[in-house]
């Protein structure tokens, strides 16, 4: 595998995190504060439009996720393949989770937007919220467990990333979420709004970086 495919894959993962961000920012982005990040005034005044697209990027940029996640893959395999299995798998798992749940949070905008989130219909609103929390949950509880390994992967040099990417381990970035929130505006909302596809466009920025410095340890391994 040579570093250029690896670099292409990180490329589409980076892709693939600006996409879903965007998507973040179709259903409830706007300037602001950080603690006001997701709004239900900004919310009901969206367009239908871009509510159905903000959902609509979710299975999208999940298929792109999927194929960045690659990237990762190839940069364990050479030192474990196995490893990299399970890491990769693990991180196209959550992801599907993630993506799903992306779409589903439409279904909420549309919910604030006819004003039922409150009222007679706010036990609703909170259902359908309390299961659509319920894949986020199960995706951060995930992301943290791949995070893990591959934080001891790395660390361990079980991979071809240098140690010194641990700092951007998604799980060690994602620990960080909430000082997101004390981000003064207008940019705050964006960021904390936006904050975990963010995660990964530093991660697979450092991925397409790193993988430039791999060539000679691929070849050494015939990949």
């Amino acid at each position: 595998m040579k570093t250029t495919y690896i670099r292409t894959l990180g490329l589409i993962g980076l892709g693939a995190a600006l996409l879903m961000f965007v998507g973040d920012m179709c259903l409830y982005g706007h300037f602001g504060s950080g603690n006001d990040a997701i709004s239900k005034v900004v919310i009901s005044n969206e367009s239908d439009t871009s509510i159905v697209v903000g959902g609509f990027i979710g299975p999208i940029a999940t298929i792109l996720y999927c194929l960045g996640f690659l990237s990762v893959y190839f940069m364990i395999s050479p030192r474990s393949r196995m490893l990299a299995i399970v890491v990769t798998g693990g991180a196209v798992v959550i992801m599907v989770i993630g993506g799903t749940y992306h779409a589903m949070w439409s279904i909420r905008a549309f919910l604030i937007k006819a004003g039922l989130a409150s009222g007679d219909y706010q036990g609703l609103y909170t259902q359908i919220k309390q299961y659509t929390s319920l894949f986020y949950n199960t995706m951060l509880a995930g992301a943290g467990v791949v995070s893990a390994l591959l934080l001891f992967v790395v660390l361990s040099g079980r991979s071809l990333y240098p140690r010194w990417s641990a700092v951007v381990n998604p799980g060690i970035l994602l620990l960080l979420r909430p000082l997101a929130d004390f981000v003064p505006a207008p940019l705050g909302a964006i960021v904390s709004g936006g904050y975990l596809n963010l995660v990964f466009v530093v991660f697979f920025s450092v991925t397409v970086l790193v993988a430039r410095s791999t060539n000679d340890t691929l070849q050494t391994h015939g990949t």
